[in-house]
C-alpha cells in the first residue's frame, strides 16, 4: 500500500519585480533555504490593482528568469496572473493557484512595503486564512506595527534602480547579469 502523498507546499513570491534586483535573489535563496517550502513561485504582477505603471510583463518574466535561473528547478516564474488577465489582486491569484493544485499548503512571500499597505488589500482577512506570510524586512525602514519579520534583507529597491538608470548610474551591483542584459538590450527605465 503506498502512502498517501502530502500536499505541496508552495511559497508564492509576489511582486512587479520592475526590475528584479539582488535582494529579490536574497529573498528567494533564503526562503529556498530556510522554509519548509517544496517550490517557491514567482508571481510578477500582470496589471497592478494600484495603477502602476510598470514595464512589459513579458520583459519582467524574462528578467525574472534571467536573474533567479541560477537558483535550480524548485523556483519558477509563475504566470498565473497573465492567464487570469485583467486586473492583479492577490485574493483572486491565490484561489486560482488553489484550485489549479488542491489542497496546497501556501505560503506568500513579500516585503514590509506590501504588508503596509495590507488595509488597501482585496479581502485581506480571506488571505489570512488561506495562507501564511513570509515577511522579509529592509534595512533602515522601520517594522510595519503587526509584522513578524521573517528576515532583513539590505536596502535595495526597484524604484531606486529605476531612477539610477534613468539619470545614467551604473547599477550593475544592484542588478544580476542576466536581467542588467535585457535592460540594456531593450532601453528599459532611461
Amino acid at each position: 500500500m503506498r502512502p498517501e502523498a502530502r500536499p505541496p507546499r508552495i511559497a508564492l513570491y509576489g511582486g512587479s519585480f520592475d526590475p528584479p534586483h539582488i535582494c529579490h535573489v536574497l529573498a528567494a535563496t533564503w526562503v529556498l533555504c530556510r522554509e519548509d517550502v517544496d517550490e517557491l513561485r514567482v508571481v510578477p504582477v500582470f496589471q497592478h490593482a494600484f495603477g502602476k505603471r510598470m514595464a512589459p510583463f513579458e520583459l519582467r518574466c524574462a528578467m525574472i528568469e534571467a536573474a533567479m535561473a541560477h537558483l535550480g528547478p524548485r523556483i519558477r516564474v509563475d504566470r498565473v496572473e497573465q492567464r487570469r488577465g485583467g486586473t492583479s489582486y492577490t485574493i483572486d491569484t491565490v484561489e486560482a493557484l488553489l484550485a489549479e493544485h488542491p489542497g496546497a499548503e501556501l505560503a506568500f512571500v513579500g516585503g514590509t512595503d506590501l504588508f503596509r499597505d495590507r488595509h488597501r488589500w482585496k479581502r485581506w482577512d480571506d488571505l489570512q486564512r488561506l495562507m501564511r506570510f513570509i515577511i522579509l524586512g529592509r534595512d533602515g525602514e522601520p517594522d510595519p506595527p503587526g509584522a513578524t519579520i521573517a528576515a532583513r534583507l539590505p536596502p535595495v529597491s526597484s524604484t531606486d534602480i529605476r531612477a539610477r538608470i534613468a539619470s545614467g548610474q551604473p547599477v550593475g551591483h544592484l542588478v544580476p547579469p542576466g536581467a542588467l542584459d535585457l535592460i540594456e538590450a531593450h532601453g528599459l527605465y532611461r
